[in-house]
């Protein structure tokens, strides 16, 4: 097996096994309940690191700098567009439950209960994965944690972001956060339809390319083989 293709297989490798570069939409805030930290897997720039010096260990020379410094930049443009499937998962289990979550929340204040209060009983309700957000945010409030820092922490959370960008107005301000819900709630849920819709074409167009790969090579060879070979034909 020749060496470009050895440095080929390794950049494989490696865009396979490697994470996409952390987000603010997969960290938690800091508090009691926190899950224990899992290996850490090597993340974009690691990982170009890694191919650029295996394609040069590989290759070897002039001719190995160079493949390595074109794969190493693949990798590290790449590898952040990679998402797991655990991470999908949660992305668009916090984005389905974004919606309900802001409306029990404001049923929770209306009825009384004080804001922390609302959110973890809306988050127990709702369950994983907000749950397991906003339970965290509200634990480290109770032991005393600035509100405005763990509320920015939330708001690094794609799917709590609007909720978490309410309640730091409502501390900012001091505008009743029961107030400030009912727009919150619109905008989630006009989000939640721009994704869907989003998706709708995005399958829309991925269903046509199978359809065209299909239909195309039996036009070729029904439609336009036939001519050209009578053409042909009546030329000879």
């Amino acid at each position: 097996m020749s060496a470009p293709l050895l440095a080929g297989l390794a950049t494989l490798l490696v865009l396979l096994v490697a994470p996409p570069a952390a987000s603010g939409s997969g960290r938690r805030p800091a508090g009691p309940g926190r899950q224990p930290r899992r290996l850490v897997r090597p993340g974009p720039t690691s990982a170009a690191l890694l191919v650029a010096v295996g394609s040069v260990v590989l290759v070897g020379g002039s001719t190995g700098v160079m493949v390595g410094v074109v794969l190493g930049v693949a990798a590290r443009v790449v590898v952040p567009r990679l998402e797991g499937g655990e991470q999908r998962r949660r992305r668009d289990g916090l984005a389905r439950q974004a919606p309900l979550t802001v409306d029990l929340v404001a049923a929770c204040l209306a009825s009384g209960a004080a804001p922390d209060a609302a959110v973890a009983a809306a988050a127990r309700a709702v369950g994983a994965p907000t749950s397991e957000v906003l339970l965290p945010a509200v634990a480290s409030l109770r032991l005393g944690a600035d509100p405005a820092v763990v509320w920015h922490e939330v708001a690094r959370v794609e799917g709590l972001a609007a909720l978490a960008r309410a309640v730091i107005r409502s501390h900012q301000s001091g505008a009743a956060l029961s107030e400030l819900l009912p727009r919150v709630a619109d905008e989630v849920r006009a989000a939640a339809r721009s994704r869907a819709e989003a998706r709708i074409r995005t399958a829309a167009v991925r269903l046509t390319a199978p359809l065209g790969a299909a239909l195309l090579p039996a036009f070729v060879l029904l439609g336009v083989v036939p001519v050209v070979a009578s053409f042909v034909t009546a030329l000879l």
